[in-house]
């Protein structure tokens, strides 16, 4: 006899369900995530375009919920996998950066042109200290992302190669994975942040994208518009230099000199010196003393400004 169509109707609504593992994250509270890692691929497309000097995207791929034990069994070996501690939560998250886009990365960090070895293999010590660099950018847009509903200060407690090794929860806890794409040239590869159930519960309540969307309801909200980027860039640090001047020697002169050698330079003691700021002259002026430090006073700016300032 066939199906009539209330019966096919039916059978396309019933899916599987574990009651021996039910679900702890609702399907609003997994869409909220997803809306604030989406903001965070945003972040971290702007923050490793700069980082390696080239074009990189950066997309979420999903968030959907499974054990921990599903997500370390998909886990490559060796492996890449980052722990991390985000206080004033009490436990850790684990992010799992595939090797076909973390070695990418760590040879365009090297001057390369983000190329993978023949064969994977684990990351040397040189190697890890040059991924830390991308976790720690990974951290601080994640600090960023959470910031409307929740303030953490998510930082680096150790990489390991081994999926054994990085049980922070038992196999058989529930967790909100996130997945990344990266595509970094012609290399592509995810990220995957693995938020566990019980690192995560003291958050959940907040996680209603009605809410946190709300004037008034968030804790904070960011600066807009220009003022936001003001305040952003002036924390940045940019290195400040004054040329005193120059000269040329020969190779052989270089060699032959000693300590006490006088070397003659192209500038006369009464010229302006110029200023450098990340290595463009923005200034010109005298250098001195302020007490018992060396100083520079600032005659007049590079567009021929008058000013003095020490």
């Amino acid at each position: 006899m066939a199906a009539g169509p209330v019966a096919t109707q039916l059978h396309e609504r019933v899916r599987t369900y574990d009651f021996r593992r039910p679900d702890k994250f609702s399907k609003d509270q997994l869409r909220t995530l997803q809306m604030l890692h989406e903001n965070q691929a945003r972040l971290l497309t702007t923050a490793f375009s700069g980082m390696f000097r080239t074009l990189v995207e950066v997309t979420v791929l999903g968030v959907e919920q499974e054990s921990y034990d599903e997500f370390a069994r998909g886990v490559s070996n060796p492996s890449i996998m980052a722990i991390l501690g985000v206080p004033p939560l009490k436990g850790n998250l684990v992010l799992d950066v595939s090797p076909a886009i973390a070695f990418p990365m760590v040879d365009r960090l090297f001057g390369g042109t983000g190329q993978s070895p023949p064969e994977q293999r684990p990351l040397t010590e040189i190697e890890q200290s040059a991924i830390s660099r991308v976790l720690e950018s990974f951290l601080v847009t994640l600090d960023e992302a959470w910031s409307p509903v929740f303030r953490v200060q998510a930082n680096l407690q150790g990489i390991e190669s081994n999926p054994l090794f990085t049980q922070v929860v038992t196999p058989n806890e529930a967790i909100a994975l996130v997945g990344f794409q990266v595509r970094l040239g012609m290399a592509t590869g995810e990220l995957s942040l693995a938020l566990p159930y019980i690192t995560v519960a003291p958050l959940l309540p907040r996680l209603v994208a009605h809410q946190w969307e709300q004037p008034g309801v968030t804790t904070e909200k960011p600066a807009s518009g220009n003022a936001h980027l003001v305040e952003r860039l002036g924390t940045v640090e940019v290195p400040v230099d004054v040329v005193l001047g120059r000269t040329r020697l020969t190779v052989e002169r270089f060699l032959s000199l000693q300590p006490g050698d006088v070397l003659e330079l192209d500038t006369a003691v009464d010229d302006l010196l110029p200023l450098r700021v990340a290595g463009t002259v923005k200034f010109w002026g005298r250098p001195g003393r302020i007490g018992r430090r060396l100083g520079f006073l600032v005659a007049r700016s590079q567009n021929g400004g008058g000013t003095e300032h020490e």
